[in-house]
């Protein structure tokens, strides 16, 4: 459902604006909220800075891109290949973190990867 608001606010404006305008709402109304649930964990931020950077540079990138292509094309197009995402978690997950369950998962992605297949036919 968010998807489809997204698309217009960068039909009513730009990929780079939508997203910025989308985050930096997000991101206005979760801060008084997590100031106030915080205790003490914003002392955990600092020595994992380094680390948190790179991550949401790739994050703000993938945002950025998913705008780009809500512009070009049909939402539903552009979330079903996001979704596709969920193959390389399920691998990641498997032999990174050691989860179980790994026929299963692969199962319920491989539907997901069919359906986006079937949306490109």
């Amino acid at each position: 459902m968010t998807s489809n608001v997204d698309k217009v606010g960068v039909q009513n404006s730009s990929p780079i604006f939508g997203a910025i305008a989308n985050y930096s709402f997000i991101a206005t109304a979760m801060t008084p909220i997590m100031l106030y649930e915080a205790d003490d964990r914003l002392t955990q931020i600092r020595p994992k800075f380094i680390s948190l950077v790179p991550i949401g540079l790739f994050h703000g990138a993938a945002v950025l891109f998913q705008m780009q292509a809500i512009d070009m094309t049909r939402v539903a197009h552009v979330i079903s290949v996001k979704r596709m995402s969920a193959l390389l978690s399920v691998v990641m997950g498997h032999l990174i973190f050691q989860e179980k369950g790994i026929k299963e998962r692969a199962i319920g992605a491989g539907i997901m990867i069919l359906g986006v297949v079937l949306i490109t036919l």
